[in-house]
This record gives C-alpha cells, sequence and structure tokens, in this order.
C-alpha cells in the first residue's frame, strides 16, 4: 500500500468512497445532491469513488452529465490514478476529442473517438485538476 500526498488537499471534497457509499447508484444520488442549484463555474469534486468495491455502473461523462447538467464534475478514484469527468469539466480543463494522450497517460474513447470522461494517470489528468482549482505542484511546493 501506499499514499498520495495531494490526497491532503481534498479533505473538503464529497466522500463517494466505500466506507461512505454502498454502491456506484448511491455515489450518483450524492452528486447530483451536491449539483442542485450550481452555477456553471462552481465545481463539484468527489473522492475515493472505488470500482473494485463498489457494485454498479460505471461512471463515465455522460452520467456525470445528467447528474450535472451545468455544474463541473470530477471523480478520483481511490487509487489515486483515475478520474472521471462530466463534460463541462472537460470544457474548462480545454480538453476535447482533439487532445492527444499525454506520454503515460489517456484519455480513454469510444467507438466514435469522443472522450468518455474516464481519464487515467496524472498526466492527462492534471490540467482538469488546475481548472477545478486544485493546488499546482508549486502552489503545495510554497
Amino acid at each position: 500500500p501506499h499514499v498520495h500526498a495531494a490526497f491532503a488537499t481534498t479533505q473538503d471534497w464529497l466522500d463517494v468512497g466505500p466506507f461512505t457509499t454502498a454502491n456506484v447508484a448511491e455515489a450518483a444520488e450524492k452528486i447530483q445532491a451536491a449539483a442542485q442549484g450550481l452555477s456553471r463555474d462552481t465545481w463539484i469534486k468527489a473522492k475515493m469513488f472505488d470500482t473494485s468495491l463498489m457494485p454498479g455502473e460505471p461512471l463515465d461523462r455522460y452520467l456525470l452529465d445528467r447528474l450535472s447538467p451545468q455544474a463541473p464534475v470530477i471523480v478520483l478514484e481511490t487509487n489515486g490514478h483515475v478520474l472521471y469527468a462530466n463534460s463541462r469539466a472537460l470544457e474548462l480543463a480545454g480538453i476535447d476529442r482533439n487532445t492527444p494522450d499525454p506520454p503515460t497517460a489517456r484519455y480513454i474513447r469510444d467507438n466514435s473517438g469522443e472522450l468518455t470522461g474516464r481519464i487515467e494517470e496524472p498526466p492527462a489528468f492534471t490540467p482538469v485538476l488546475i481548472a477545478s482549482g486544485f493546488p499546482t505542484p508549486q502552489h503545495m511546493a510554497s
């Protein structure tokens, strides 16, 4: 086991992990409740999502778009290597179907080349975190 020190900055994020949330459907309910009345610029940031311990359909941007049609949403897996984003979050981060995969990371796409919202590894999801107001490495070091 290991710990990602950056998780210390997620203390105020919505907890959708297996110790507080029974399954993916309950995580979705929490996200949808958090989205009620939010503006297009107020981020929903959820953490501790764990597909290995939580039964249900996997997250994707289409589900996150339905849960939060206006506000940007990101969900970080407990492993720290996968992040899910809705369309608004991808838009604010400047990521679209033409964005190339960074080295050692990738944007998962469907068969037509559209982004699914699943982003694997920090080189790919760091732009989304920065757009959400997540501290940059430079800020954390200061």
